[in-house]
């Protein structure tokens, strides 16, 4: 670690989406990659970045190692991190629902620098706005976890692990569970013949009313109207598509709900 205890230079285990585009991310914003480590063979686009198949390999030199791997994972590749590394290196997981303190075994000092947003590998990514949640097992580490998640990002929020956890949840419910829904309409669609493309213009809208007024004043439907016969018609519809069909339901029942919490007198 740098005399100021800054971070100036990470090793990043794990080459997956996220990997991929915070080591794309970090190159952009000057920061130096000592090594990047996959356990199966893979090739990086980048001269400059080091990598590595074995962990026994991995230098002591770097300010954070970053664990970018699958939840399930982050305690068995800590616990084999442990092995070449001293206890006081700086790591953290880059997972939305894990703590930090599945790699407390092993490190004394731990963090998690996650960012909310879905990756590809195929797609470039705006980071400028882009929100990083951070937190860490101590107040000066968290304090030198913010400074760099600046250097990813303009938008950092530090927020405890129970807190991260119900981020994570919102996010897969708010992205993840409408990216599938979309996709049933679309193949709704396609089972009739009819064009997925019927429904962009509508889409783009109902995203668009989502981030202003907001998705409170912007809900509409036969749920919220109380239209019964429709409902009733749009459930005999998907007959043969019993899952969609009480997802239907429930969503609508949950419309509908919050329609007479809000008109309840107070």
């Amino acid at each position: 670690m740098k005399p100021d205890q800054s971070i100036y230079s990470v090793s990043i285990l794990g080459y997956g989406n996220l990997g991929h585009h915070l080591a794309v991310r970090l190159l952009q914003r000057g920061v130096c990659i000592d090594q990047m480590y996959n356990r199966s063979t893979c090739d990086l686009p980048w001269d400059q970045v080091p990598i590595i198949h074995n962990m026994s390999r991995l230098l002591h030199q770097s300010d954070l190692y970053i664990i970018s791997v699958a939840d399930d994972a982050i305690a068995a590749v800590s616990e084999e991190l442990s092995l070449y590394l001293p206890p006081t290196a700086f790591v953290c997981h880059t997972s939305g629902l894990a703590a930090y303190t599945q790699m407390s075994d092993y490190f004394v000092r731990r963090g998690y620098i996650y960012p909310l947003q879905s990756f590809s590998k195929g797609q470039t990514q705006d980071w400028e706005q882009l929100p990083i949640i951070i937190g860490a097992s101590t107040a000066r580490d968290e304090d030198r976890l913010s400074v760099f998640a600046h250097k990813l990002s303009n938008t950092v929020y530090r927020y405890d692990a129970a807190q991260k956890e119900r981020i994570h949840l919102a996010a897969v419910l708010s992205n993840n569970f409408t990216n599938a829904l979309v996709a049933e309409a679309y193949r709704f669609l396609d089972l009739s013949d009819i064009s997925p493309k019927v429904l962009r213009a509508l889409i783009e809208a109902t995203f668009a009313k989502i981030k202003h007024p907001g998705p409170e004043l912007s809900q509409t439907g036969p749920a919220l109207r109380g239209d019964q016969k429709t409902m009733k018609r749009h459930i005999e519809l998907l007959e043969d598509h019993k899952t969609l069909q009480a997802i239907y339901q429930n969503i609508s029942r949950l419309i509908q709900q919050r329609r007479e919490n809000e008109t309840e007198p107070r």
